[in-house]
């Protein structure tokens, strides 16, 4: 067996730099380790959803970055309308878990329940295809049920 030489000279400071190279990246990895969390899906966050509705999956798929579907709690026509997503966010601005949301919540059939209140769920459902909605409210992501608050129709796109 050979005996452990002690650490001198250019060995204990190689070793140090390493140490303090690692500190370093451990202070200013909370900013980069934050993309890397699942979003919290317990209790209710503010949603706001930006797309285009659309009459089936290829039509929502080519308006957006993800197609979804919208079911409709308390209207006599049970139709779930096709919504291709443009752009998702959450209250504070992050469009990372709220694209997170979507993204985990996309293979449900209808993608997200209107819950209410009647009268904004009956606006978004009777919108024609190829509408530009803007929408906000208050989703629960563990059921997908969402509150509006907000349905407002876009402009079409300028043209090119």
């Amino acid at each position: 067996m050979k005996p452990v030489r002690a650490l001198e000279g250019l060995r204990l400071g190689c070793l140090a730099a390493c140490a303090a190279a690692l500190a370093a990246l451990l202070l200013l990895s909370p900013t980069r380790v934050r993309a890397q969390e699942s979003p919290n899906l317990t209790g209710s966050v503010t949603f706001d959803l930006k797309g285009t509705l659309a009459a089936d999956k290829a039509a929502a798929s080519e308006a957006g970055w993800q197609a979804i579907t919208f079911g409709f709690t308390g209207l006599e026509d049970k139709t779930v309308r096709w919504f291709g997503v443009v752009h998702a966010s959450l209250f504070d601005g992050d469009t990372f878990d709220a694209r997170t949301i979507i993204n985990a919540a996309s293979h449900y059939d209808p993608t997200v329940t209107i819950v209410g209140p009647p009268e904004l769920a009956k606006k978004l459902h009777d919108l024609p295809n190829g509408t530009r909605v803007s929408l906000g409210g208050v989703l629960v992501p563990s059921t997908r049920n969402m509150m509006l608050g907000v349905v407002k129709s876009l402009p079409p796109p300028a043209a090119k």
